[in-house]
């Protein structure tokens, strides 16, 4: 035994020697690469989540790391070894970069500096700017002021990761038609304005930071060239290696995926699920993320951001109100054989028109900054606006400057808009069976209790030969009423209200007819044999597609608005 004490004694001893030995070589090393890291870094900082950043010099320009990054590390490398001669192991480069973070951190003279995606705004004089991220080597951006637009570099404004790809420079001189020839690329219908006219002001609206904008949601059969539409538009705006994503089954690479695209489509979907379908609404209206950032601390990875989002299917995959209320819904349709364009055909036109076409988006930009801070101008006078009030205001503003008349495009808005109510009311078997009700009793009004009311939807549904047993059929009166919350607006859209009230014992609901809209019965050519299931799959549609259609219900009661609702980050969706 007292062997055994005196070799462990004598074997902790060295390996201690050793690893002083270890410390005392490695020191001066640290300290070396820590000074010229230093010394070559034009700043340590943080960002608006606390996470420490580093902006270096590189040729005549600066790039802006996370101090965490392989870039920045490799930086790191390449720098220490040609100012000093030496190389240094994983193990101190990780030290040193622990340093630098306190530094950037606690440092006296360390400073927070707000980090962008693609676009950002700024205020110069009082006056509104915004700023586009070319994305390019020499990490230059387009400065678009009120009276011009014009490149600039060496200021610390953006973030970037690793799948965007660089953007073109945009022309100052290009022909006057070059947004029709773009939409002669994409698949709209040729007598279809009203979707070209929201497309076009939806496209230069992506280049606008820190507004909300719709949800893009593209259906239409197979060839009708859907998935080439949104891979144009992410080239046009935010260029990236992935130009189309699947929705992931993780919520958390589902956030990252969000905050890693400015612009990012979904491709060929058919069902979204609650979870995506929350957190999609979550990105569009700024809403903030956590998730822990390891399992042994109590630290959090925020994630706070507004992003451009869209989806395409041969049907439309959002079933919730909440979604599709944020939606931008366009039809269409299958690609006649002599309008058929080769992909690299396709590919070959837009990359020639795209340093244009980014040209006359800018000019467009500067006219609107130009109204948007010119307050003694000529104003919109929108006395109303719809949900998504920010894209309806700058929508309108973008239209007007393309030389279209007033309201136009408000007033088209309004009408894709009412499109939305007709989605939210055939995808929901409450609202169909609440219609029909209301239908069997003559339009007369509808009192009683949520027990009483989901027993009567109950008897309705089974006369439309709807599935109560599914997942999308309340199963409770708590749940038929947080179903009648959902889908309220888009009722009264149809001229039916719903009003609750307590009579001082029990609940008590009162549904009635507002309007003259004509609540026509369900279509009996389209009623469901069963209501179809929501698969565990995001992609998969289920075996029972016998879908009920509201098509012929007319929808001429004027869209419910609100006056700036910009911001409404507590209409979260919930899974029952």
């Amino acid at each position: 035994m007292d062997l055994d004490n005196k070799w462990n004694k004598e074997f902790h001893n060295d390996e201690s020697k050793q690893q002083d030995q270890k410390q005392s070589e490695n020191s001066p090393k640290i300290k070396i690469a820590l000074d010229t890291t230093r010394k070559y870094t034009h700043r340590l900082f943080i960002d608006e989540f606390k996470k420490p950043y580093a902006a270096i010099p590189t040729d005549d320009h600066l790039e802006v790391f996370a101090i965490d990054s392989r870039n920045f590390k490799n930086w790191c490398r390449m720098t220490i070894y040609q100012k000093n001669g030496i190389t240094i192991d994983s193990q101190t480069l990780n030290d040193m970069c622990s340093l630098l973070s306190a530094y950037a951190m606690y440092d006296k003279n360390s400073e927070q500096i707000n980090l962008s995606l693609r676009t950002a705004t700024r205020t110069n004089n009082n006056k509104l700017e915004w700023i586009y991220d070319l994305t390019n080597k020499n990490w230059e951006f387009v400065r678009i002021t009120p009276d011009f637009w014009s490149i600039i570099k060496n200021e610390i404004i953006f973030r970037r990761y690793n799948n965007q790809q660089s953007q073109v420079d945009p022309q100052t001189e290009y022909e006057p038609d070059i947004f029709d020839k773009f939409m002669k690329l994409v698949n709209i219908k040729e007598d279809d304005e009203d979707s070209k006219l929201l497309l076009k002001c939806y496209i230069v609206s992506l280049f606008i930071p820190d507004i909300q904008k719709p949800v893009l949601m593209l259906h239409g059969s197979q060839g009708s060239a859907k998935s080439s539409l949104e891979e144009l538009i992410k080239m046009l705006v935010d260029p990236g290696i992935v130009k189309t994503y699947t929705f992931p089954r993780d919520l958390n690479e589902l956030i990252q995926q969000l905050s890693h695209n400015h612009v990012i489509y979904y491709d060929n979907i058919s069902i979204i699920r609650d979870w995506i379908s929350d957190q999609l609404c979550r990105a569009v209206s700024g809403s903030g993320s956590s998730k822990r950032q390891l399992y042994t601390d109590d630290d959090d990875v925020i994630y706070s951001f507004k992003r451009c989002v869209g989806f395409n299917g041969i049907n439309l995959g959002a079933t919730k109100a909440d979604l599709l209320d944020r939606g931008l819904i366009i039809e269409l349709e299958r690609i006649a054989e002599d309008r058929q364009l080769k992909p690299e055909n396709l590919w070959k036109e837009f990359e020639e028109m795209r340093p244009q076409l980014l040209g006359y988006i800018f000019d467009i930009l500067v006219k609107v900054l130009n109204w948007k801070n010119n307050v003694n101008g000529p104003q919109l006078n929108l006395d109303k606006l719809p949900r998504m009030s920010e894209f309806a205001e700058y929508g309108e503003m973008i239209s007007r400057c393309m030389g279209n008349p007033g309201n136009l495009f408000i007033n088209t808005y309004r009408k894709n808009i009412r499109l939305q109510s007709q989605e939210v009311i055939e995808s929901s078997v409450v609202a169909t069976t609440i219609i029909e009700l209301i239908v069997n009793r003559n339009n007369e009004d509808w009192i009683g209790t949520p027990t009483q009311l989901l027993s009567d939807l109950e008897y309705v549904a089974e006369s439309l030969k709807i599935n109560i047993h599914g997942k999308l059929w309340p199963k409770s009166s708590n749940v038929l009423s947080r179903r009648l919350n959902e889908i309220k607006v888009n009722l009264k859209q149809v001229g039916m209200e719903i009003e609750s009230s307590h009579d001082g014992t029990k609940r008590i609901l009162r549904i009635r007819k507002i309007s003259l809209v004509s609540l026509i019965p369900l279509v009996e050519q389209n009623q469901a044999q069963n209501t179809p299931e929501i698969p565990n799959d995001t992609n998969e549609t289920s075996n029972d597609t016998n879908n009920i259609s509201l098509v012929n219900y007319e929808l001429n009661h004027a869209q419910k608005e609100i006056s700036n609702d910009t911001n409404d980050t507590n209409d979260i969706l919930h899974e029952y």
